[in-house]
């Protein structure tokens, strides 16, 4: 089997096979082949047929119909989706079987179910034939309508059918890619149900002694296929009737149909076609409605992208206003920190002005005076005009040094609200100062508690070289003098052991003696240089310690300023983080209005519907 002829039969098979777990069983329907019978004997089975009749879901228009699109709703789990499901099926021990009929018979029969009655859903395609609208309303029109469909299939469906009602049934069954336990004629079920008892069981239920579902109104009689129809079958189901055993000659009719039976029969077709049409133009209308309703939601999705990126560039532009406003906030706190200066201001020149008055009240008493005095002679008068004139250039001296001394007082009051925004400023200079002094006091007692270390260590260090030298008791005078005294030449050493007495014997050991002497001295001079430059290397990580120090004291002054900046960064996503949650809270309600309307209109279009389906 090649990957195609696997992709086509597991295609056919996803809503047209049935496979049970538990009872190790799978059918494949084939249409217009007692299928919604066995649909649902094979609910029953499994349990479900109960849950299928209360699902609501379903499109067909008639009660016993609704297993074919409802049962997967319920039973999902007996549905053949995977090649490998298949497999599994093809080796596994299961009972597999499928049905058959009279191609005579199927064709007829899906004619009447789906052409003539003018089924909503399979009508579709086939809108403006002849054979759809024509009058039915004699066995000669039924037969002559059947004929054109047959035609109709001939001309431009054979032999890629757009419906699987008239697909012949050995191309969707494929016997030959699929290994099938029966293949039973509807027409003799005997060897079928003797196989599904012994399969079965106890679980065995007959399914083929109820009534059959989904009859026609009008059964097969001979008289009802012309033979131009028995040609174009013959050549259409030739594959059927050669695999399945069928004759080629016209079955006989099972039971007589007399005219009056036939005459009610299609006037209840009429009626049901009638009905059908209706439901499909209301089906059609309530597409149409759907997909407006689609288009407005699709519109309303575009508005309110819209209006996002609107409300968007509003909230930013309220942003730059609000900036905006705080800014003209801290102009307005200066203008009435200035306001309140002058006010200040004006109040101190309102005291001014009532000093000048009660001075100038003291000027008119003194005025009253000199009135009381006017009886003096003239040259008294002209005494006190002189002085009066002295008098009046002193008060306009002292009204000059008066104007400006208050010119004075302004600068000074100028510089002295200057000096105090300066001290404001070098008070919080001072505060960060103090907080940066308390940060290098915390960073200077640890590198003053290393120096300590390092000073101890050194302390320890001169302490050991002390005693080094103690134990060596020798300067170095003392050490150069010692080598001066034992660095005599060879003769006085042979003088002193002649003097002496020594012999040879004894002269050696002098010599390794003294060798072993210098050797000491050497040793211990070679120490105190090594004790030196220890403390050399120490005063020297002194200083590096020191340097270190103050590089630190930089670096923590920097993370500093840096963990002030995170901290203000931080601050500042905080508030964004609030702002975007009310945006959210405000397109979320928005969003919400909208699809509770477009709810509330569909509800109101499908009631309708749903009432109409009730009468």
């Amino acid at each position: 089997m090649t990957s195609i002829d696997d992709q086509r039969l597991l295609a056919y098979f996803l809503w047209n096979s049935y496979a049970s777990e538990k009872n190790k069983l799978f059918y494949v329907a084939t249409p217009k082949v007692a299928c919604t019978s066995l649909k649902w004997w094979f609910s029953e089975l499994e349990g479900v047929a109960d849950a299928v009749r209360e699902l609501k879901v379903s499109t067909e228009s008639d009660p016993e119909l609704v297993v074919h699109d409802s049962l997967w709703y319920v039973a999902p789990q007996l549905f053949v989706t995977a090649q490998e499901r298949l497999d599994q099926i093809k080796s596994d021990g299961y009972f597999s079987f499928a049905v058959v009929r009279n191609p005579y018979k199927r064709i007829f029969s899906a004619w009447q179910s789906k052409v003539l009655l003018c089924e909503p859903l399979q009508m579709e395609r086939y809108k403006g034939q002849a054979f759809v609208d024509c009058d039915i309303s004699s066995l000669s029109d039924v037969a002559a309508s059947f004929e054109q469909f047959v035609e109709y299939l001939y001309a431009h469906e054979a032999p890629q059918y757009q419906d699987s009602h008239w697909t012949p049934q050995h191309e969707l069954l494929r016997p030959d890619l699929f290994p099938y336990t029966v293949v039973s004629k509807i027409e003799d079920t005997k060897a079928l149900n003797a196989a599904l008892s012994e399969h079965l069981g106890d679980a065995y239920i007959n399914p083929f002694t109820a009534a059959r579902a989904n009859e026609s109104l009008i059964p097969y009689l001979p008289e009802f296929i012309s033979p131009r129809s028995k040609d174009i079958i013959d050549q259409l189901y030739a594959r059927d009737f050669e695999l399945f055993g069928y004759s080629t000659e016209l079955p006989p009719a099972k039971e007589v149909f007399s005219e009056e039976q036939l005459s009610s029969a299609l006037k209840g077709i009429e009626l049901l076609r009638g009905r059908h049409q209706r439901i499909a133009e209301m089906r059609q209308h309530y597409t149409d409605q759907l997909n407006v309703l689609t288009k407005d939601k699709e519109w309303l999705l575009e508005q309110r992208a819209a209006w996002m990126t609107a409300c968007q560039e509003k909230e930013s532009q309220l942003l730059a206003l609000q900036a905006n406003i705080a800014g003209d906030a801290q102009s307005n706190q200066s203008v009435r920190e200035e306001l309140a200066e002058l006010r200040t201001l004006f109040a101190a020149t309102s005291a001014e002005l009532e000093s000048l008055k009660a001075s100038s009240g003291a000027a008119n008493s003194d005025l009253e005076e000199l009135r009381a005095h006017c009886s003096l002679t003239t040259n008294e008068l002209e005494t006190l005009r002189v002085s009066s004139q002295a008098t009046h250039s002193e008060l306009e001296e002292l009204r000059t040094n008066f104007a400006s001394t208050s010119a004075e007082l302004e600068e000074e009051r100028a510089r002295s609200r200057l000096a105090s925004s300066e001290l404001e400023e070098l008070k919080a200079s001072y505060a960060l100062t103090n907080a940066e002094l308390e940060a290098l006091k915390v960073t200077s007692g640890a590198a003053n508690s290393e120096l300590e270390a390092l000073r101890a260590s050194f302390a320890r260090t001169c302490a050991e070289l002390e005693e080094l030298r103690v134990s060596s008791g020798l300067t170095n005078s003392e050490l150069d003098e010692l080598k001066a005294n034992f660095a005599l030449t060879s003769t006085a050493l042979t003088e002193l052991v002649l003097s002496s007495g020594l012999t040879t014997s004894q002269f050696e050991e002098v010599k390794t003696s003294f060798a072993t002497t210098s050797t000491a001295l050497e040793q211990l001079k070679v120490n105190y240089d090594l004790t030196h430059s220890e403390l050399e290397g120490l005063k020297e990580s002194y200083a590096l310690t020191s340097a270190e120090l103050e590089e630190w004291k930089v670096r923590f002054g920097q993370v500093s300023s840096e963990l002030e900046e995170l901290t203000a960064s931080s601050a500042l996503l905080s508030s964004q983080l609030d702002e975007l949650r009310r945006k959210h809270k405000r397109y979320l309600s928005v969003y919400g209005f909208f699809e509770t309307a477009i709810v509330a209109r569909l509800r109101r279009i499908v009631r309708p519907t749903k009432k109409r389906k009730g009468d």
